[in-house]
């Protein structure tokens, strides 16, 4: 947020990806049919990113699955997919020799910014897409908590703040 409020754009995207791993682990650690990676990760041991996304794969099997039973079609799409799609696009931000370099350097100008960029719209870009962000983490803590205090608790807690979200980019749309 810091990065954010500062002006400044491909810059956070390091700190993006470590929110956006931590969240896709404890979506994993949270699992209740996950005992494995939980005794690793309390062990010091390190899990990768992929490993997580295996564990979401079997979360996402098992509730379309239940949904099946339940006779509700699912409308959202592949979750470990849109998480790997996530984690190339703040990877390429997190190292230097990547296509987000070129959204800094303005070689007509023989430029490069340095500190807030000059552009509002990438600003409002990188803003907007660390919302969405910020709300992965919002429903991946909440669900966490539900499986602890009870489903309620995601209705009480987690849809409100969601729902403000949604009033937020309703009344001040960053993009179209």
């Amino acid at each position: 947020m810091h990065d954010l409020r500062g002006g400044f754009t491909s810059e956070a995207f390091g700190t993006l990806r470590a929110l956006h791993e931590a969240s896709q682990l404890l979506s994993a650690l949270s699992f209740h049919e996950e005992e494995d990676v939980v005794r690793r990760w309390l062990a010091g041991e390190f899990i990768r990113p992929r490993e997580a996304r295996d564990v979401q794969s079997h979360k996402q099997d098992l509730a379309l699955q239940r949904m099946a039973e339940a006779g509700v079609e699912p409308d959202v799409g592949d979750v470990v997919t849109l998480s790997r799609q996530i984690y190339s696009v703040l990877s390429e931000g997190s190292h230097h020799q990547r296509s987000v370099m070129a959204e800094s350097m303005a070689p007509e100008l023989r430029r490069f910014a340095y500190g807030p960029h000059p552009d509002a719209s990438n600003r409002a870009i990188h803003v907007e897409y660390a919302g969405e962000l910020l709300e992965e983490v919002i429903i991946v803590v909440g669900d966490a908590f539900a499986d602890i205090l009870g489903r309620g608790f995601y209705a009480q807690r987690v849809r409100p703040l969601q729902e403000a979200l949604e009033r937020i980019r309703e009344e001040a749309p960053l993009s179209d």
